[in-house]
């Protein structure tokens, strides 16, 4: 308050001097201070929320998930396996009036998440994450942003680094939900996504365009073990015209067939025989359904009934019933890759998969059975 105070002092020996000529001047300049004032008061506790936020999602403690292997249990197309996924990753709070943070998505890639999400905006023809609820693409309407180059560090310095999480080797996914028609901002992604081309990210042959959009449905989970999945929501026309094009592995959108995005209420009112015939040759991404500016996230019992392979969840509502239910689904198996049960697979797959449902002792040593080759398990009871 300091500064506040020093305002004050000084706008009470403006007034002492003889330029004030006339009541509506003291007028205008008192109200002014006041004004001034109470925006300085409310920034500070506007930066006050976002780091008690961080530090409440700080003393979320981290997961121990195993990382997938060369076993056969993994050598099936991506979409065979729930995926341990997130909602707009960098959001500590509201989607609205409220702000976004490197401090979750570091937690959030702590507790074994592969799936991170983010909505990116035009901010001076550089791609910035924040979130917003108005189809508008010139608004966003986070306090703040942050930069998807930091987002793409974080995530390349941290996801892959067993100092920070235990499946450190698994396959990573982002979503890129584009909210700017600028050609600029999508080459800036290109490029940046460039650096790391080498290392992570996967061959131009495994591009969207190369492999008929299909990426989901064909690529072999366990070939994408230390590799980085490039996924884009955005209108066609403007990607292909783009340098971004060549790194996209997955194209979603309103024309595309295969992956699609959904929100919770949507899946849970359409058909559920539709949902479930989709779901077995193509790909789904759930989203939380927004009240107020706020998420509520996906029911998982329902999502992984369905056999939906993305339920992105919102990892700021600590607590939540969902949330803390979805965490445990992984935690029961120590994977953030669990292959979906044979009545949720494609009927031409000769698979037999048995996997323990919910009623399963955690205490007892519980066999994951592909045929009759015991290709997992989990439970206390399971000798190390």
């Amino acid at each position: 308050m300091e500064g506040v105070n020093k305002l004050t002092s000084n706008i009470a020996s403006y007034f002492t001097q003889d330029t004030i000529g006339n009541s509506m001047t003291v007028f205008i300049l008192l109200l002014s201070a006041i004004g001034i004032i109470v925006f300085i008061i409310g920034y500070r506790a506007l930066k006050n929320k976002l780091f008690v936020q961080c530090d409440k999602i700080n003393n979320v403690p981290p997961k121990n998930l195993l990382p997938i292997t060369n076993s056969d249990i993994y050598n099936y197309p991506v979409n065979f396996y729930y995926i341990k996924s997130s909602y707009n990753s960098c959001s500590v709070g509201s989607y609205v009036a409220d702000y976004v943070s490197l401090c979750i998505l570091e937690k959030i890639i702590s507790q074994g998440v592969r799936c991170f999400d983010f909505e990116i905006f035009n901010i001076n023809d550089v791609a910035v994450i924040s979130t917003s609820l108005v189809s508008d693409t010139r608004i966003k309407e986070t306090l703040n942003y942050v930069l998807f180059s930091d987002a793409m560090m974080t995530i390349t310095n941290q996801a892959f680094n067993s100092l920070n999480c235990s499946n450190y080797t698994d396959p990573v996914f982002i979503s890129l939900r584009m909210k700017t028609n600028s050609e600029i901002v999508y080459n800036n992604i290109a490029n940046i996504l460039a650096e790391y081309q080498n290392k992570y990210l996967l061959d131009p042959n495994q591009s969207y365009t190369q492999n008929n959009n299909n990426f989901c449905s064909k690529t072999i989970l366990k070939t994408l073990m230390n590799k980085i999945v490039i996924m884009v929501s955005s209108p066609a026309t403007i990607l292909e015209s783009s340098n971004l094009k060549q790194y996209v592995n997955v194209l979603t959108g309103p024309s595309t067939v295969s992956f699609k995005y959904e929100t919770f209420l949507s899946v849970n009112t359409d058909s559920k025989t539709d949902t479930i015939t989709y779901a077995k040759e193509k790909t789904i991404f759930v989203t939380p359904n927004i009240q107020n500016g706020d998420p509520e996230n996906p029911d998982p019992i329902v999502c992984l009934g369905l056999g939906i392979q993305f339920i992105g969840m919102s990892y700021q509502k600590i607590g939540d019933g969902n949330l803390d239910a979805y965490q445990g689904f992984f935690d029961k198996y120590k994977n953030a890759f669990i292959m979906k049960n044979s009545d949720l697979l494609p009927h031409k797959t000769i698979v037999s998969v048995t996997v323990p449902d919910e009623s399963a002792d955690p205490h007892q040593c519980n066999k994951i059975m592909m045929g009759d080759k015991v290709v997992g398990e989990f439970g206390s009871g399971c000798a190390e």
